[in-house]
């Protein structure tokens, strides 16, 4: 008997937690090289590390920087976000 192991097709991905380079994009709404622009000038989340050789953006931090932008974020919230917590403990915050 020979078995042989097939891809788990990806979610949707409005289901996802994280997105490659051009998902990320559309969630936020620009071209894929727009959105590099926006990671490389710090306007936009980098993307996740330890993942391997593959770059992820998390769906959260995307969500904590477009609430900024838009003025949604709660400005009373008193606790960091989770994003916020772990990009200072990796000293990128």
């Amino acid at each position: 008997m020979h078995l042989t192991a097939g891809l788990i097709h990806a979610l949707p991905v409005h289901e996802r937690r994280v997105f490659n380079r051009e998902e990320a994009a559309s969630y936020v709404g620009v071209s894929p090289g727009h959105f590099k622009k926006l990671v490389d000038n710090g306007d936009m989340p980098m993307p996740l590390a330890n993942l391997g050789c593959v770059r992820r953006w998390d769906k959260a931090a995307l969500n904590t920087v477009l609430d900024d932008m838009s003025g949604t974020a709660d400005s009373n919230e008193v606790a960091p976000s989770a994003y916020e917590a772990w990009s200072s403990a990796r000293g990128q915050g």
